[in-house]
């Protein structure tokens, strides 16, 4: 059976452009429908991938018998209305991440998936099927980790390709947050599967450092605690310059390893090995650059494993850490950070409340100098 997708919205463009090129890619999954509120946008992409049909309607999509599954790859505060309307329509959903602006919008959502019994998968829900660091771990290779410290500086997001405005990446209405979400949301989601623990308590600060016109920060910095006792840093930013850069360490009874950009390094003692991955994260400013690599990510095969797990699990009920469950409980982790740097202390979790970030970051600090 060939999987007939419909893509609901390009805002997300990172994540939409690989993931319609992974999908058209492999033998068992088709793009049929390319839909975007602008209707250019969504012309020019279905010709780009060969795709037969597109629209500014997604009930066009979602009234196709033809199609089975979608992709939502909108901007964050819409993931609610499209998932519970796919649901409502029988339609698989690979959702992008985080999974919805807040835990209330997150909750309807689960319930229209289960109420119509249909397969949801969150994109940053959990690890790739690809991670190197994931199987390491579970192989033994440095023993039981107990801390990990992660960095990742990105530039600041384009609303589109091509275009320099940030758009909604940075409109405290449309996204979940800022720089620190943006990013700490796969960490938030890795570290859950690395620790083999939920996250115990978030402190975080966050400001605007080098942007003081956004309405959202562009930097962010948390410690996460783990019900294991296990302690994670995660820093996340839009202050990079033209390249994003990434470092994480983990640190464990045996070993460490370390990953910076394109290099993996196992260290036991005395003993290191490195491994180099296939590449940096490459920069996609413009269509140009997302044609010349579709797939557009350092692990070889690293959107085609997303699309092929999601079809994996609906057709054998295949296991996969990207569930809606774990999308929502990194969602509630960055949701504490937001609800710490309001309060100035540690918020226990699980959050009893939900977050209203918009409000926080109307009050956010400003770097002086």
């Amino acid at each position: 059976m060939k999987h007939q997708f419909a893509v609901l919205g390009l805002g997300h463009w990172y994540s939409a452009y690989p993931l319609i090129g992974a999908i058209q890619s492999l033998p068992d999954t088709q793009v049929k429908w390319i839909v975007d509120e602008n209707i250019g946008q969504a012309r020019q992409t279905a010709r780009m991938f060969s795709v037969e049909r597109h629209s500014a309607d997604y009930m066009d999509a979602l009234l196709d018998p033809e199609v089975d599954a979608v992709l939502i790859a909108t901007p964050t505060y819409l993931h609610e209305q499209l998932a519970v309307d796919a649901a409502r329509h029988k339609k698989h959903i690979l959702l992008g991440k985080p999974v919805a602006r807040t835990l209330a919008s997150a909750e309807r959502i689960r319930q229209a998936v289960k109420q119509s019994g249909v397969t949801l998968l969150g994109y940053g829900a959990g690890p790739n099927p690809t991670d190197p660091l994931i199987q390491l771990v579970r192989e033994g290779t440095v023993g039981t980790p107990y801390a990990v410290t992660s960095s990742f500086r990105a530039r600041l997001p384009l609303r589109a390709p091509g275009d320099t405005d940030p758009g909604w990446f940075v409109d405290s209405g449309k996204a979940s947050g800022g720089a620190f979400i943006d990013h700490a949301i796969y960490m938030a989601t890795r570290m859950r599967a690395l620790f083999d623990s939920p996250a115990k308590s978030v402190y975080a600060r966050m400001r605007k450092m080098a942007r003081p016109e956004l309405q959202v920060e562009d930097y962010g910095v948390a410690i996460i605690e783990y019900e294991s006792g296990a302690l994670a840093t995660v820093e996340s930013s839009f202050g990079a310059t033209e390249y994003s850069q990434t470092a994480l360490v983990l640190s464990a009874t045996q070993g460490e390893i370390g990953i910076t950009d394109d290099e993996l390094r196992i260290t036991r003692g005395r003993e290191s090995r490195i491994t180099k991955l296939t590449g940096p994260n490459p920069v996609l400013l413009t269509i140009a650059d997302v044609m010349r690599d579709p797939f557009g990510a350092r692990e070889t095969g690293y959107y085609q494993s997303v699309i092929q797990e999601f079809v994996d699990v609906i057709d054998h009920g295949a296991p996969s850490l990207n569930t809606l469950e774990n999308g929502i409980e990194g969602l509630m982790v960055c949701l504490a950070a937001y609800k710490s740097l309001e309060i100035g202390q540690p918020v226990a979790l699980p959050l009893k409340e939900d977050v209203d970030v918009q409000s926080i970051m109307g009050r956010l600090d400003v770097f002086h100098g």
